[in-house]
């Protein structure tokens, strides 16, 4: 079941073009200020799902160490110095696959068609601005061979909304299928 906690959070304006797409293996050069989490063990991989800020991390590890992480994030870019980084200032859909992992991250002034997931997710909504509530959600799924998740993050201006939808997929590493 959906986790329905209320946060008291004060308002901060962020923009999506300081989105910056990690995906390292190396520990995150900062400790995260979490502000909802939820672990899902998949055979002998495990997956923390973390709403930080307007903000989603995934900590995917393997056997009980760290295989790698997903964050989406405004962020610094020099914070990394290893991994796939990439950097939204001009707002182009990024698409990025190693081995057993891809994901896509997407912009759009319309509101994304699929339907809000409760049943595996999480989502921290957050103070009103410019008459909307912006909110950011991590839904996943699991199957016999992989695991999807998705996220939405709202970004309300003055004149539009920017809606930021990630969808990433994880294939069963040969080794933890059998």
């Amino acid at each position: 079941m959906a986790d329905t906690r209320s946060l008291v959070l004060a308002s901060v304006t962020q923009v999506p073009t300081a989105l910056v797409l990690a995906v390292t293996d190396a520990e995150l050069p900062f400790q995260p200020h979490i502000l909802l989490s939820r672990c899902v063990e998949w055979d002998d991989v495990a997956l923390q799902f973390s709403i930080i800020g307007e903000s989603h991390l995934v900590r995917i590890e393997r056997y009980g160490r760290l295989w790698f992480h997903e964050l989406l994030a405004c962020t610094l870019l020099d914070a990394f110095s290893e991994g796939h980084i990439h950097s939204f200032d001009d707002l182009v859909v990024c698409d990025y696959a190693k081995d057993n992992y891809c994901t896509k991250v997407a912009f759009s002034q319309l509101p994304p068609r699929r339907r809000l997931n409760t049943r595996n997710s999480i989502t921290v909504r957050f103070p009103r601005q410019h008459d909307v509530t912006p909110m950011t959600h991590v839904a996943w799924q699991t199957h016999p061979d992989r695991l999807d998740w998705w996220t939405l993050h709202t970004y309300p201006e003055a004149t539009h909304t920017t809606y930021v939808v990630s969808e990433s997929s994880l294939t069963k590493p040969e080794s933890a299928s059998g």
